[in-house]
């Protein structure tokens, strides 16, 4: 993705409105729900951390990755009241800085289909869980008609009466939506195709779940 869009206006404005997204929302709870009852987890590409933040609450162990310090330093402002079990790694997500299955989960939302070594990067997250682990992401099919899901955090702003409030930011995330993160996804794929790679990787137990994202996106768990 590129670097400058990420860090500058854009993320702030990414932030405002998807706390407002009933989609994102759902993709949010998914993957919280998926790591459930685990000790120690990997936020792979935490972004600015809303899924960290609610495993954190959860009174789990987080490690966040991710390779933007922007996002970094918005995720320690979001988590300073759970510093206590939060480890924060400012690392690419293709070459993780852990030693061999020490994560009980790892989980990674909309991030993976960003990088440039994608199967590279899912063999290092195999690496890194432990034996039973349980893996959980979420990604694009297609880079494609991203049209939907900006109208659809469109109608929940205007909905909740906040469009005055957010119309600047909703100005500034449709830009960066369309102009930089759509040609940004490096790697989409079907549900049967990345239960393909996955289980050639290792993984066990692949299993597709819903996902609100007008057939765009795919949620999967596994297991190591």
């Amino acid at each position: 993705m590129d670097t400058a869009l990420w860090e500058g206006r854009y993320l702030d404005a990414y932030d405002r409105i998807l706390e407002h997204s009933s989609i994102y929302s759902q993709v949010k709870g998914f993957h919280v729900k998926a790591m459930s009852g685990l000790g120690t987890v990997l936020d792979s590409g935490c972004g600015t951390g809303n899924v960290t933040l609610e495993l954190l609450k959860r009174d789990q162990k987080v490690y966040a990755l991710d390779t933007s310090r922007k996002a970094m330093e918005m995720l320690k402002k979001k988590c300073s009241q759970y510093k206590k079990n939060l480890f924060i790694r400012n690392a690419s997500m293709e070459i993780l800085p852990f030693g061999d299955g020490i994560f009980d989960g790892v989980t990674s939302m909309f991030a993976m289909h960003f990088v440039v070594r994608f199967e590279g990067a899912l063999r290092e997250h195999f690496r890194v869980m432990r034996p039973g682990g349980t893996f959980a992401i979420t990604g694009r099919i297609t880079p494609g008609n991203s049209n939907l899901v900006l109208n659809s955090y469109y109608e929940d702003i205007r909905k909740k009466g906040l469009l005055p409030e957010h119309r600047k930011d909703i100005e500034i995330f449709g830009e960066g939506i369309m102009k930089g993160v759509s040609g940004s996804i490096l790697h989409p794929h079907t549900f049967k195709e990345m239960k393909e790679i996955l289980e050639r990787i290792g993984f066990r137990f692949v299993r597709e779940h819903p996902n609100p994202y007008f057939g765009l996106c795919y949620s999967i768990t596994a297991r190591k």
